[in-house]
């Protein structure tokens, strides 16, 4: 055997290794269940429930809105139906960079690990 298919054999036997580490990824739900069991659960949790608060008042706010026949009450909905989108909007975004996040850590052990057997 030359030293190329050392070489050949070493990089596959390296490569069998690091597959045992990279798992793929299991896709949306995959992170959002990542974001669900990970240091920030409980936050997580308390943001996911406000959320859904925040839109059972934003579609009772629509709905008012629509159906108000002063323009004062129109005016008062329809600026409550504002707030409670931005705040659904914000809500949100910090849900998914929560999901980034997890995804991050995760990454970054893969990595910690991968360079643990390439020591070895």
């Amino acid at each position: 055997m030359n030293i190329d298919d050392q070489i050949r054999q070493s990089l596959k036997d390296q490569s069998r290794a690091q597959e045992d580490i990279l798992v793929p990824e299991r896709g949306l739900f995959g992170l959002l269940a990542n974001a669900f069991t990970g240091s920030m659960r409980r936050w997580v949790w308390l943001t996911n429930i406000l959320a859904i608060v925040v839109s059972v008042f934003m579609l009772w706010s629509a709905w008012e809105f629509f159906t108000a026949d002063i323009t004062d009450q129109r005016l008062f909905w329809g600026i409550c139906l504002i707030v409670t989108l931005q705040l659904q909007i914000g809500l949100k975004m910090w849900i998914f960079q929560e999901m980034n996040r997890a995804s991050l850590m995760r990454e970054i052990k893969r990595v910690e690990l991968w360079l643990a057997k390439s020591a070895e």
